[in-house]
């Protein structure tokens, strides 16, 4: 007999969900995590904003100091000494024009105290225009020229040439001054009287004026190199370190406008100098532009007075690009740790940074 199979039908499983009270729960954990990731991110975001400005900062004084350094250390360089020495050797300058640029034997190192205005005379001027941006006094500026010798450092090329042949102010010349153009200033030597002049150059020839003594084989000319360095503002209305760096024009020395380091808010200069009656070559005393050719510096005239400078202290006041780089306004003490503080209106990272350069030519 067959056996019935009996169905039974299955009771389904009771199921049920979350409560009200820990879906709430759920979302408040969840939004606590959120908030706590999200603020995690902002914070590093900020953080790697604030070190990347400050890296820049960094990298622009660093390279602004060795910039200004390679002309600082050189300055006045002629080729051979130009120290009185007995016999005391002529120096010839055949230029005439007053520029920065134009006494490289007298004073080729000349500091400009609030540069604001035209400093020195225009057409080859500087013009400041940050004091406003800064709230400090108008930023110094500093003129530099030196004739530069084989390797080019500041120009690029080689930069010195040996006289192979000479006629009055007709200087054959090894190698080729392929890194020389006519209109340009050199500066010829025989270690007993170098000639400041305008070049004009045709081949191997450079022919200078106002020559007075022969400068046989052996003899050398080297271009001379200058820069002017001010603080301006530059076209995305930044302040910036600004060279006017000398070359030619027409057939004559002129000046152009190059922008080294932006961000750079403010350039204060103090000068080392020897103040003894008679020169021993010992820094005395640090004093500004102004101070240096006063009557505190010995020497009769200004240029005399210049020559006792033996180091440079330059202090810039850096700032960020970026304006929110910090939460708050920050104090700042510049150029000098104790100077008062001072309360910017925005939120830009600022610091203070300082070097001190030796004119090796004088030491």
């Amino acid at each position: 007999m067959a056996r019935k199979l009996k169905y039974v039908a299955a009771r389904p499983s009771r199921t049920r969900g979350f409560t009200l009270v820990e879906m709430l729960i759920a979302i408040t954990l969840g939004m606590l995590l959120v908030i706590g990731v999200s603020y995690a991110y902002l914070g590093t975001k900020q953080t790697s904003r604030m070190q990347a400005s400050l890296a820049r900062m960094q990298e622009g004084a660093r390279f602004a100091f060795e910039t200004m350094a390679l002309d600082i250390r050189m300055a006045g360089a002629a080729g051979c000494s130009i120290v009185p020495l007995p016999p005391a050797p002529t120096t010839v300058n055949s230029y005439g024009t007053a520029y920065w640029f134009s006494d490289l034997f007298n004073q080729p190192l000349t500091g400009y105290e609030n540069a604001t205005a035209t400093a020195p005379t225009t057409p080859q001027n500087v013009r400041t225009s940050v004091s406003t941006l800064s709230g400090h006094a108008a930023s110094d500026a500093l003129a530099v020229v030196l004739a530069e010798g084989g390797g080019g450092i500041i120009m690029g090329g080689n930069r010195e040439y040996r006289v192979t042949a000479y006629t009055p102010n007709n200087f054959t010349v090894t190698p080729a001054p392929t890194a020389l153009t006519s209109g340009e200033l050199v500066v010829a030597t025989n270690c007993q009287t170098p000639l400041l002049s305008v070049a004009t150059v045709a081949g191997n020839v450079i022919t200078t004026t106002g020559a007075t003594a022969a400068y046989g084989p052996g003899s050398s000319i080297f271009g001379v190199t200058g820069n002017l360095f001010y603080i301006g503002v530059n076209t995305a209305g930044e302040p910036t370190l600004y060279r006017q760096h000398l070359t030619q024009s027409g057939g004559a020395p002129a000046t152009v406008a190059q922008e080294l380091v932006e961000g750079v808010e403010d350039m204060q200069i103090m000068y080392g100098v020897d103040t003894t009656p008679t020169a021993d070559h010992v820094i005395d005393t640090y004093l500004n532009a102004n101070d240096v050719a006063g009557a505190g510096v010995p020497g009769a005239t200004t240029a005399e007075k210049w020559q006792r400078v033996l180091s440079v202290k330059v202090n810039l006041l850096m700032r960020s690009t970026e304006d929110g780089i910090i939460s708050a306004p920050q104090d700042y003490h510049y150029p000098d740790p104790d100077s008062a503080a001072t309360t910017p209106a925005d939120r830009r990272l600022r610091r203070a940074f300082t070097t001190t350069i030796a004119v090796r030519n004088r030491l």
